[in-house]
Formats: structure tokens, sequence, C-alpha cells
């Protein structure tokens, strides 16, 4: 039970049900009872109540991609956890009426797939995102601490939680303390679905389900315990430097950032590490015209605590060489740009800023020389950039140029 049971809160959920189910008298272990409740544009009031077995499923129907809001309502004094999942495991579908069924669900397995079935039925890899409304798990736990021989530690609260959904069924499992401790097995959520295009859309924990990343647009995420994991697809036109764009509201989450070819290869020059002392990354790398996929992982594939993130990918024209721009002196006021791709466009700016422009103009060939007006005549500097048609501008190329003669 130990390999099965693993750090994190996906442990508390799984390992939480299954001293539960052992625990239990076999009256308690009844069929599962599935409400249904389609998701609406306005906030809808879900109330319920926790059978014998402290659990309630919930059916959810989300009309299109969106976002779902979760929120635990009245529960400040009822130690409730919701978990939002994909699917139903066996755990939570098959209808355990006795004790006994669940000894008649492993007598046909073999002894050596035990283990195997077990991790089924227990598995939390279907869950997307959790709401907890007290402190999760005191240190020195005993019915943890006897499942997994290792202590975690403390979980705060995080009653609300935010997840981009696609069009589909999901499944919000609610579960609590033992009945004794409850003694209101009742309970209430406020749900609210909301149409979005700029959300990370789960499960996305893999490259053929990645998130579509648009350029120059900016999405949001959240990445925890039970989903550590996520992709998004950057479609590339036109080859140019990849740059992505980071942050992270949670500094110990510790998220890293990956990038990766069509060929499932990791590019090289892309700087990933976004850890606990830098919430923000800027990457840029070079790129041919093709597909790209940035994950977004915690470390070592873990994230303890809940974050939320965005990500923004945008490919920019290629920063223009110093040596092939030149600038006689401040009398001339004469620019002479080299190796230019036709069909793009030079600008030059006063500030490294790019806030005030002196110049600009389209290259209708490799070389060209244009006159630039309001150069200091003490000498100076101008800040030159390229950017090509379909590709964002690039970065400042830092000129100097001579006082006049």
């Amino acid at each position: 039970m130990k390999n099965i049971m693993k750090k994190s809160v996906v442990t508390l959920f799984a390992g939480a049900m299954a001293v539960s189910a052992a625990t239990m008298p076999a009256s308690a272990l009844e069929q599962r009872v599935i409400d249904e409740t389609t998701a609406k544009t306005t906030t809808t009031s879900i109330n319920g109540q926790l059978d014998s077995d402290t659990m309630d499923v919930i059916k959810v129907t989300v009309p299109e991609n969106g976002e779902l809001k979760v929120h635990i309502a009245d529960a400040k004094n009822k130690g409730l956890s919701v978990m939002l999942t994909t699917k139903l495991n066996p755990f939570y579908s098959y209808e355990f009426k006795t004790l006994g069924d669940i000894f008649d669900y492993l007598r046909p397995v073999k002894l050596t797939d035990i283990e195997t079935v077990l991790e089924e039925l227990l598995d939390s890899s279907s869950a997307i995102n959790y709401g907890v409304n007290e402190k999760f798990l005191t240190e020195g736990d005993d019915s943890y601490e006897s499942l997994t021989g290792e202590y975690l530690p403390l979980e705060e609260p995080s009653p609300t939680f935010k997840t981009g959904v696609k069009k589909g069924t999901y499944y919000l499992v609610v579960t609590g303390a033992s009945l004794k401790e409850q003694k209101d097995p009742s309970y209430r959520l406020a749900m609210k679905y909301e149409a979005k295009n700029n959300v990370e859309l789960e499960s996305n924990n893999d490259r053929k389900t990645a998130t579509a990343l648009p350029l120059n647009k900016t999405f949001t995420g959240v990445a925890h315990d039970l989903d550590p994991m996520d992709y998004f697809k950057v479609d590339v036109k036109e080859s140019g430097n990849l740059v992505v764009n980071a942050t992270s509201s949670n500094s110990a989450a510790d998220l890293g950032y990956v990038l990766y070819d069509a060929n499932r290869k990791l590019v090289n020059n892309f700087e990933y590490v976004a850890n606990r002392q830098a919430t923000t990354l800027k990457s840029s790398t070079f790129v041919n015209k093709g597909t790209y996929y940035v994950r977004v992982a915690g470390s070592d594939e873990e994230v303890f605590g809940h974050t939320n993130y965005t990500v923004k990918a945008n490919v920019v024209s290629k920063t223009m060489k110093r040596s092939n721009v030149a600038i006689k002196n401040a009398a001339t006021s004469s620019i002479t740009v080299k190796a230019l791709p036709i069909g793009a466009t030079v600008n030059v700016y006063s500030d490294a800023k790019k806030t005030t422009k002196i110049a600009s103009f389209k290259a209708t060939k490799a070389t060209e020389t244009k006159t630039l007006k309001g150069l200091n005549k003490k000498g100076g500097n101008v800040y030159v950039t390229l950017k090509k048609p379909t590709l964002a501008e690039g970065a400042v190329t830092k000129v100097p140029y001579n006082k006049a003669k």
C-alpha cells in the first residue's frame, strides 16, 4: 500500500477514502447516488447531503469550453473537500452495497495484479482540481501515517477553485468527516460557468490534449497537487524568436517551463525554470516554422498547494546585428542598414523604451540608406528594430553616432 500512496494531496483524498472503506460497517457502503446538475452562466446553488459513507457525487454538464468556478459555500465548520474529476473511477462508480462487494470485486484478480487493481480503485489521475475548507492535514495524523509511513505539511484552506474545462461531462466528488464528527451531513456548493477563450482546458496533461495557445494571447491556468502538469500547443508560421512570458502567483509552487518541438525534442537555449526565488519567466530562443509545445509542471512534477499562472507566447523578428547598422555622424544624418529581409520594416527610436520614433521605412532591397532627422549634434545613440510582416517587432539594437564635424 505504501507504494500506491504517493505524497501530496493526491494521497489525502485517496487515503482518506481507503480508510473510510476499510473501517466502515457493511451497511454504510451503499450505492452511490448521482445528482445531475447542468452548468449555467449564472451561479448555481447545489444543495446536497452526504450519505452514510460521507460522500456525494454531482454530475456536471459543461455546454461549451469555458471556466468552471466552484465554492464550498457553507462549510466553515464542516471539514469538507470537493474534487473535480473527468470520470468516476471504480471506487466511486462501482456499486459497493456491502463490504463483501469489495472482496467480490477483487476475488477474480490474480495476486500479481492486486497492486495494479488497487491503484485503479484509488486512482486520482482523473482529478483536475479540488477545494478544501479547512486545514487539510495535521502533521502526525495517525491514520495517514499508518497508510504511508510519512507526514505531509499542512495544507491551507482553499474553498474556492476555478478550472478551465472542455465541453463535456464532469463529476464533483464531495467528501467529509465521519457522520459522528459531521453531525449535519448537508452541504451547499456555489457553482458558476463562464464561456472563456483564454484559459487552459483540462485535461491537458500531454501533447495530444494540449491547449491551443494562439500567439500574443495571455492564457491563465492553475497547477496543484492533483494536476501538476499542463501542455500548451504553439503553432509558429514563420521562423523567428519564440518568446514565452509566464508568471506564477505562488512562489512555493516551484514551476518549470519546458519547450518541445513536434518531434518531442527539447528546444535548446530555452531558459525554463521559474523557481521559488523567481515567479516570473521570460525566455527567448530562435525557432523554425513548425509546431511547439510548452509544458508547465511543478518541480519533479509535483506542486504543493495551488498556484495560478499566466503564459503568453509570441514570435518576434530577429534582433538586428549591430554590425549591419551604421550612422556616420550627426552632420550627415544618414543611416545604412544591411542584410535586410525584403518587406521588413525598420524602425528607429531615440530611446531604448521605444517611446519616440524618429524614422520608419520598409525594405525594398537588402541594403537601405535613409536620412534621419533630429539627431543630437553632440552625438548620442539611436535604437533600431526590425519587424517582419507576420511577426512582432524585435528587440532594439543600440547604435551610437558621433558628433557633427
